[in-house]
């Protein structure tokens, strides 16, 4: 993932990025303590430049690795790369399966969201305008959990009572209908079924891969979509991001999608600066509100 770092040092707007002062990253900030258990954490990248009246946009970041591998430092860069945008950015660890099942990895995605509204005005940012980006299997799950009800919290739970909601959701490479019907594209490759039995703990049958797509729980007030995929994406077919896009303008939710010719899975082929920059623009106009 550290390629999305460099995407958005690119393009037009490098220079006012260079010249902005470097942002502050605090690395391993226990967000989500939990009793008996080895607290999770995050990495935060906060603006060099005092906060505006009102506060900064925030954004949570959720890495890829097909639910089996992976860690927030591989977003290292991208954080300090939109905190040089005026974002208070942050990537998180989740539980990783096979040693956590779903839903643990939501719960995870939750709490950190829930974090961050807690500690807003501690980094200056504005608790109501948070948005949730997501790579690869990172994307399935930040779509499920911006989509998908989430569950009743105990009275013990960390920040219960802070909002989980998003404002804008940024999705890159992810797959979003798992319910496959008979000549329809899969969601994934063979390698990423075996992860996802991992994820579950068991064989998905109907009522799983309906539970865990998130194209299921898409509704006309879900939060603006920001959409990127490879068209020789060979993990995750292009496919599923062009029916979650169609579905959301169907249902008259904001949503822009971008293929890019040239990528594969993860990736931007030779159009980084062009998705950087509408990136940017898609931020901007769904966060400054």
């Amino acid at each position: 993932m550290a390629f999305l770092g460099a995407l958005l040092g690119a393009g037009p707007w490098a220079p006012a990025v260079a010249a902005t002062p470097e942002p502050s990253v605090q690395e391993g900030l226990a967000y989500c303590p939990r009793a008996g258990v080895e607290p999770l954490r995050l990495d935060l990248a906060v603006p060099g430049t005092p906060a505006p009246p009102g506060g900064r946009p925030m954004i949570l970041l959720v890495h890829g690795g097909g639910w089996v591998a992976g860690s927030r430092r591989d977003y290292a860069p991208l954080i300090r790369s939109l905190a040089r945008w005026g974002l208070v950015a942050a990537s998180l660890d989740y539980r990783l399966a096979p040693q956590a099942h779903w839903p643990a990895q939501g719960e995870d995605i939750r709490c950190a969201l829930r974090w961050m509204r807690h500690h807003a005005v501690q980094w200056g940012g504005r608790g109501n305008r948070l948005a949730l980006l997501g790579g690869s299997a990172g994307a399935h799950l930040a779509a499920l959990v911006a989509l998908q009800p989430g569950p009743s919290l105990t009275g013990d739970a960390p920040w219960a009572g802070e909002a989980e909601s998003v404002q804008a959701l940024v999705l890159h490479g992810g797959g979003y209908e798992l319910r496959e019907a008979p000549g329809a594209p899969s969601a994934f490759s063979k390698g990423q079924h075996d992860n996802l039995r991992a994820l579950l703990g068991q064989p998905p049958d109907a009522a799983l891969l309906s539970d865990l797509s998130p194209l299921r729980w898409l509704r006309a007030d879900a939060p603006p979509l920001f959409l990127v995929h490879g068209q020789r994406d060979a993990v995750v077919p292009v496919a599923q991001s062009r029916h979650l896009h169609a579905e959301a303008l169907r249902l008259g939710v904001p949503a822009e999608l971008c293929v890019i010719p040239d990528a594969g899975h993860a990736d931007f082929g030779s159009a980084a600066d062009l998705v950087g920059a509408r990136l940017r623009d898609f931020l901007s106009r769904h966060l400054a509100r």
